[in-house]
């Protein structure tokens, strides 16, 4: 992709390839096809942008109006998230989007106050425009090509999503995110800022003046964000989406005792966030170990904040003896989960495989210090 391919595919002759683009489910098939009628790169821009806005489809509310690359699609944010998160910028009259790629983001903000998204990629640049264009947002949305830190903040808060992947390669510690995030926690001394993290950033490269609010969707521990300055409401938190709901710690811990009927596997923000024994308050459940997030129940609980399990036996782990419990009841080990223990699931799930028969989870965890297997079937409501 070029700034001028993107200016063909904005074209009327643009448009009409990318609506016949879309006829077509084999890519090989809609090449060969569109250069009868169009130039061979606009035929083949037109056909890569049509996969990318079919892929796009559950992410994006209107993709298929959308421009993306395909490096850049794959790191912006579902319009879900983005949309949960640009809630905290309501009170802001102006915001500044840093590192606003494609426009994501900037997307979500838009609707609910004025952006500005700053970007040194000027493809990216021009995508974000386009896109911004495309679902008629020109008016609250406009960007430029700046390096983020090189000049003072102008709005009242800004969004940051610093790229984890500098030089194409996959970074982990928040230092060597670019900008760093050290970098981007000294700009919060004189602007509230939000910035994109990975999911799985150590707690202990959580700055102690952010709030970290850890973001799931439809279970999948997505994201975590930092905030700072005025768009901090708390120490951690979880949220869940699409639900929109969000919890943060309470005081107490949770009662620890044996597994009951049900089992309750939280959802992974909630255990990031430290919020398992303010779940299992609100739900009147306990731990079945001091040092796991599962919970239990001898009622059926059913809650978006976590997936209840209805327990079928509980056995001290053995591999030879399990095998055995599960022909003999007639069951059929569809999934093994792992938790606090060491165990190579593939390889368990492979010693344990049985044709027929009822399907059933091995959840392998500790009890009590020990190792311990509990056989469940998933919850239907």
């Amino acid at each position: 992709m070029t700034i001028e391919l993107l200016e063909s595919l904005r074209s009327p002759q643009g448009s009409r390839a990318l609506e016949e683009a879309a006829l077509y489910d084999d890519p090989l098939k809609a090449v060969t096809t569109l250069r009868k009628s169009f130039p061979p790169e606009l035929a083949s821009a037109a056909v890569e942008m049509a996969f990318l806005r079919r892929k796009a489809v559950g992410r994006f509310p209107h993709a298929n109006h959308m421009f993306f690359t395909r490096d850049a699609f794959e790191q912006a944010s579902s319009y879900a998230v983005s949309a949960w998160r640009a809630r905290r910028y309501r009170e802001f009259s102006r915001v500044s989007d840093w590192c606003c790629g494609i426009g994501a983001d900037s997307l979500a903000l838009a609707e609910v106050t004025r952006i500005e998204g700053l970007d040194t990629d000027e493809l990216r640049v021009a995508i974000a425009q386009a896109n911004a264009e495309a679902l008629g947002l020109e008016e609250q949305a406009s960007f430029r090509i700046a390096n983020c830190l090189a000049e003072p903040p102008t709005a009242g808060a800004v969004w940051a999503d610093p790229s984890r992947r500098p030089g194409g390669l996959r970074v982990t510690h928040p230092d060597r995110y670019e900008p760093s995030l050290r970098a981007l926690r000294e700009r919060a001394d004189s602007v509230p800022i939000g910035v994109k993290c990975s999911p799985a950033i150590a707690h202990g490269d959580i700055p102690p003046d952010a709030e970290a609010e850890f973001i799931s969707l439809n279970g999948e521990l997505k994201e975590t964000v930092l905030w700072f300055g005025a768009l901090k409401t708390a120490d951690r938190r979880a949220s869940i989406l699409p639900e929109g709901l969000s919890m943060v710690p309470g005081e107490g811990r949770a009662p620890v005792r044996p597994p009951g009927g049900y089992l309750l596997d939280p959802d992974p923000a909630v255990a990031r966030a430290g919020c398992v024994d303010t779940l299992a308050q609100e739900l009147d459940a306990w731990r079945i170990d001091s040092t796991i997030s599962y919970l239990s129940s001898d009622i059926p609980i059913h809650t978006p904040w976590a997936q209840t399990l209805t327990v079928l036996d509980c056995v001290p782990f053995n591999l030879k003896r399990i095998k055995a419990l599960i022909r003999e009841r007639g069951w059929h080990a569809e999934e093994v989960r792992k938790r606090g223990v060491t165990l190579d699931v593939d390889a368990t799930r492979k010693a344990l495989k049985n044709e027929g028969g009822a399907p059933v989870i091995l959840v392998v965890t500790r009890l009590g210090g020990k190792t311990w297997v509990l056989i469940a079937e998933r919850r239907i409501d």
